[in-house]
């Protein structure tokens, strides 16, 4: 396949685009709290509450320069109610995909890939540095078929004082 491109020299350095950031930040978390889930399907919300404590304490190490950390909380759209919004939805998934055994402690990976990309009519290669996780990998019990789920979450413009609502999803992969 061939990415379509434009020209890599006039966009960010690969520093400035893997800086972390509230986006990052945020899919750290809905990551790390799915992988706990899976560990622990019972967990309670006052438990599933904690271990969003601990993984925000790790975030808030990295926040911007000159953000409390009560703004940064805030920016991400996490609160006590999203927490158990979110716990509800690691429920409802699992429950939905009875036949799935998931795997959820993979180490980190990293590395270079070579893609095409087509740039300015050209098609020219370019070695990228990735590193990553994978979200959860699944495998369903009866078929045999594998899948990586990744998660993927976004913060709408619905806001009640206490809350902003969280979407989920949850991409199923067939490998």
């Amino acid at each position: 396949f061939v990415v379509e491109g434009h020209d890599l020299s006039k966009e960010e350095t690969p520093e400035e685009a893997s800086k972390p950031n509230k986006y990052i930040h945020r899919g750290f978390i809905v990551d790390s709290l799915f992988r706990e889930f899976i560990k622990n399907p019972t967990i309670n919300e006052n438990q599933f509450y904690k271990l969003y404590l601990k993984e925000l304490g790790k975030i808030l190490q990295e926040k911007p320069e000159n953000t409390t950390d009560e703004q940064y909380e805030k920016e991400l759209g996490f609160s006590e109610k999203s927490m158990s919004v979110l716990l509800q939805q690691y429920r409802a998934f699992k429950i939905a995909n009875p036949n799935l055994i998931f795997i959820s402690d993979f180490p980190k990976l990293w590395g270079s890939i070579t893609i095409p990309v087509k740039m300015n009519g050209e098609i020219k290669e370019i070695t990228v540095n990735v590193a990553g996780e994978i979200d959860i990998f699944a495998i369903d019990k009866h078929t045999g078929e594998f899948y990586t789920i990744d998660l993927k979450s976004s913060k709408n413009g619905f806001y009640d004082k206490h809350f902003f609502q969280l979407h989920l999803i949850f991409l199923l992969y067939q490998l």
